[in-house]
């Protein structure tokens, strides 16, 4: 009994089940410490099981190349409509109607779905993937959405940018701690938002800005800053 009661201390139960078994009157106390032991390393397992899922799904490593990709075509997107704008505003500068808001937010998001339709096993590994489907690309979708409404229901295209805003404000403040700058970037689009508010004249630039901002962000947030973690 002292030499099932030492392995017992020891958590080493399969040696001790044996010589408890062989015993004849085991004690009660003995019995009674032998299950407190297994249960104690039952949990114990389970906790640590639970603790392996959590990592694995908080890993940023099976999805990094596909949100790099998603990062660098909604960057190269954004780029080419802000220039676009600011050249076509500069040749023929007129109101920023719902339909110019509507192709420009449908290419970013069409470029945005299709590169993470084409990575989506790697990109939805985990809940990494899951919190980008749940904040930026869903975020992206709704600006479609909105901007279609405006067009059905004759919104002024300066709503529809400030909402644009708010959406933005919402996806980088939601897609953190995927996006490490996350909180940041949000704020500045709440202080844009605010400056549109104050100021209404200035909302495209304060959109652009945004966009820009958000896009740049979450590029250098996911192949600069992620790759220079990961050296360290």
């Amino acid at each position: 009994e002292t030499m099932a009661r030492w392995l017992i201390e020891r958590d080493q139960l399969e040696e001790a089940e044996p010589l408890v078994a062989a015993l004849t009157h085991p004690g009660s106390e003995l019995l009674k410490t032998m299950d407190t032991r297994r249960e104690f390393l039952s949990n114990a397992a389970n906790e640590a099981e639970r603790n392996r899922q959590v990592v694995l799904d908080l890993d940023r490593g099976p999805s990094r190349r596909s949100r790099l990709f998603v990062g660098i075509a909604i960057a190269v997107v954004t780029l080419g409509s802000v220039i676009f704008a600011l050249i076509y505003d500069h040749y023929r500068p007129a109101a920023i109607t719902p339909q110019r808001l509507l192709i420009t937010s449908g290419s970013l998001t069409f470029a945005a779905l299709l590169t993470a339709a084409i990575g989506w096993r790697s990109l939805f590994a985990n809940q990494v993937g899951l919190r980008l489907a749940s904040s930026l690309l869903l975020c992206l979708v709704c600006a479609v959405i909105v901007a279609a409404a405006a067009v059905r229901l004759n919104v002024s295209g300066d709503m529809v940018m400030l909402v644009d805003m708010v959406l933005a404000a919402i996806a980088m403040a939601n897609i953190y701690p995927l996006v490490r700058i996350g909180r940041t970037l949000a704020l500045v689009a709440v202080l844009l938002i605010g400056v549109s508010i104050v100021n209404p004249a200035w909302i495209h630039g304060c959109l652009m800005t945004t966009s820009m901002v958000c896009a740049i962000g979450i590029l250098y947030d996911w192949a600069i800053r992620e790759s220079s973690t990961d050296t360290e």
